[in-house]
């Protein structure tokens, strides 16, 4: 399993952190995870869902996915780490991984504990 730093450091901040979402960001968020869920749905309950969550035809959300799902995710996560200095990301000491969570003492990457 390859390790991508920018890609773990979205997962983490987003999963541990996701109060310091704006309003906005949330909306898109809650839209994204619609859309991916229901993607090759096509009965009536995707329908309703998507039209109810995954704000199809929302201009403001299909502009803030337009790069795709991971680039507006990567984008929300560089919003907050510069926006919250105060923010402590929990790295290995060893390798100086990406934990899986902000309480982890053994490293998923190389086994550091």
């Amino acid at each position: 399993m390859s390790y991508d730093d920018e890609a773990e450091l979205t997962r983490y901040v987003l999963r541990h952190h996701p109060s310091l979402l704006s309003p906005f960001e949330a909306q898109v968020q809650r839209a994204a995870y619609a859309r991916e869920k229901f993607a090759d749905d096509t009965g009536e309950h995707a329908r309703r869902v998507m039209e109810r969550f995954g704000r199809l035809g929302d201009p403001r959300i299909d502009a803030a996915l337009a790069g795709g799902i991971e680039g507006f995710r990567r984008s929300a996560c560089g919003r907050i780490l510069a926006e919250h200095s105060e923010l402590r990301i929990n790295r290995c000491p060893l390798c100086r991984r990406v934990m899986r969570t902000p309480a982890a003492m053994q490293c998923f990457w190389c086994g550091h504990d």
